[in-house]
């Protein structure tokens, strides 16, 4: 508390910087469940899958790769990988069209090839066409595009244009069985789609058009990192 009545201001981004590390400290020094990261004892801001069949799960000021053999490593600072990124993010997802990297805060969208920033960006989310705060963002075989979900709508946005495909946005009802809400979405390798909000998980079937099976995402899927689950759980 300040003596007297004069206001204390703290520079915006010390004050980041310093939330950021100390709640990467506070990640390292909290007692984890044996053979299982923090993120699986709560939720998580975005999930992706890179061309490796790594997957990243993405919390606060860090993050945690899950090899497609299951070992997992983490946390390790987000910006020390992409180091033009805001202290946390809201959305993120690998794109194996042209092999880069997208991350969505706030009203911006940021590109990566590798961990360098691709040249003008970041860039407004509405010069492209998008809305602000996305749930979740993932590319889309079938459509050849990126989708990205907010609320009861999705957009569509195509990655060589950089502009929303015509005729959207569109009803998510068009996903059916698919929860409004979802904070991350991957594609595993079999092309069935995972969509995940707190610590439910739900399969959609692009095939079919529509949600086959649903779930408790620690527990049922071993590529999460997050049980030693039987074999047969793979098949999820």
């Amino acid at each position: 508390k300040p003596l007297g009545d004069r206001p204390v201001r703290l520079p915006g981004q010390v004050l980041h910087a310093a939330l950021q590390e100390w709640e990467f400290t506070e990640l390292q020094s909290r007692h984890e469940t044996p053979g299982q990261p923090l993120y699986c004892q709560s939720v998580f801001d975005a999930i992706t899958m890179d061309q490796n069949e790594t997957v990243l799960v993405f919390r606060g000021s860090v993050y945690w790769t899950v090899s497609a053999e299951g070992s997992v490593s983490g946390p390790l600072p987000l910006r020390q990988r992409w180091s033009d990124l805001p202290p946390a993010i809201e959305a993120a997802a690998f794109s194996p069209l042209d092999s880069k990297w997208y991350f969505f805060k706030g009203k911006r969208i940021w590109r990566y090839t590798g961990s360098v920033l691709d040249p003008g960006f970041p860039r407004r989310s509405s010069d492209l066409g998008l809305p602000r705060h996305p749930d979740c963002a993932f590319y889309y075989a079938p459509l050849g595009h990126m989708v990205l979900f907010k609320g009861s709508r999705y957009s569509v946005l195509n990655l060589k244009t950089l502009h929303q495909e015509p005729y959207y946005p569109r009803r998510l009802t068009d996903w059916t069985g698919v929860p409004q809400g979802t904070n991350g979405v991957l594609t595993r390798p079999d092309g069935r789609l995972y969509l995940f909000r707190e610590q439910r998980f739900w399969r959609f079937d692009p095939v079919k058009v529509r949600v086959t099976r649903e779930g408790e995402w620690a527990k049922d899927l071993s590529w999460t990192g997050c049980s030693n689950a039987p074999q047969s759980n793979n098949i999820l």
